[in-house]
C-alpha cells in the first residue's frame, strides 16, 4: 500500500492511499506517539482498497499508521514539509515499509542503521531534531 502525506501551510497534513493495496476493507488508523505509547487520534474507512486523512497538526510529532490498532504501528515522522510518501508494507507487519519525504524519517532510518550508536552524540549533532527527542 503507498500512502501520501502532505502537509499544507496551514499546519494540516493530507495522508491518502496513492494505489490501491490488499486490503479492500476495514480501516487504517493514525496514532500519535504519547507518554511512549500509541494512541489512536484518527481512523478511516478503506474503500475499494483507498483511504484519505486530513488534521491539523501543531509541531512536528512520531506518529504511527497501522491496520491493526492493536498491534506496533509503523513509525512515521511527520513533520513541515511537502510531501511524505509512506509505501505501508502490510503483509510483513510493516518491516518492509519505506518513508520518503520526511527529513525527520530520514534520520530516523540512518539512527536504526548506525552500529553502536552513541545516544548523546546523536543528540548533539541533531539538537533540534524530533528524532533527538523520542531516542531519549
Amino acid at each position: 500500500m503507498s500512502v501520501l502525506f502532505h502537509w499544507h501551510k496551514t499546519s494540516q497534513y493530507r495522508l491518502r492511499s496513492k494505489e490501491q493495496f490488499r486490503v479492500e476493507s476495514g480501516f487504517v488508523y493514525l496514532q500519535k506517539f504519547e507518554d511512549k505509547i500509541f494512541h489512536s487520534i484518527d481512523s478511516v474507512t478503506i474503500q475499494k482498497g483507498k483511504f484519505s486523512f486530513k488534521s491539523p497538526v501543531i509541531v512536528p510529532e512520531l506518529y504511527g499508521l497501522t491496520i491493526d490498532s492493536k498491534k506496533t504501528p509503523l513509525y512515521v515522522f511527520l513533520e513541515n514539509t511537502n510531501a511524505v510518501k509512506v509505501t505501508l508494507d502490510t503483509a510483513s507487519n510493516y518491516k518492509n515499509s519505506v518513508v520518503s519525504g520526511s527529513p525527520g524519517q530520514d534520520l530516523f532510518e540512518k539512527y536504526k542503521k548506525t552500529p553502536d550508536v552513541k545516544i548523546d552524540e546523536f543528540i548533539k549533532q541533531n539538537p533540534s531534531s524530533i528524532v533527538s527527542a523520542y531516542v531519549l
